[in-house]
């Protein structure tokens, strides 16, 4: 999955266009987070801090998640920004 590619589906949910699917991310830990240059995030304080400047805290990879935390869907609301909306965790998401 490319997230570059990702898009809004109908109900507004980020969806990945090669499967329609929803896209389930998680908050990021940027130690754990092999793959990242880290160039937009918010690393290296965003463990507790939301208050700094940088763009994304989040990945779709379970594996890379910040310990404690549950999944969600991004879903664009009303004034055209994307919320996050926490699910519950489910058998994928355990571990």
């Amino acid at each position: 999955m490319e997230l570059s590619k990702l898009t809004a589906g109908r109900d507004g949910y980020l969806t990945d266009p090669d499967t329609g699917r929803r896209v389930k991310f998680y908050l990021c830990d940027p130690e754990k987070n092999t793959i990242c240059d880290h160039a937009m995030c918010r690393y290296p304080c965003q463990k507790d801090d939301d208050s700094e400047i940088g763009f994304c805290v989040s990945t779709p990879i379970r594996a890379f998640r910040r310990a404690g935390t549950g999944p969600f869907y991004f879903r664009l609301n009303g004034r055209g920004q994307y919320a996050q909306e926490w699910v519950e965790e489910d058998e994928d998401d355990q571990g």
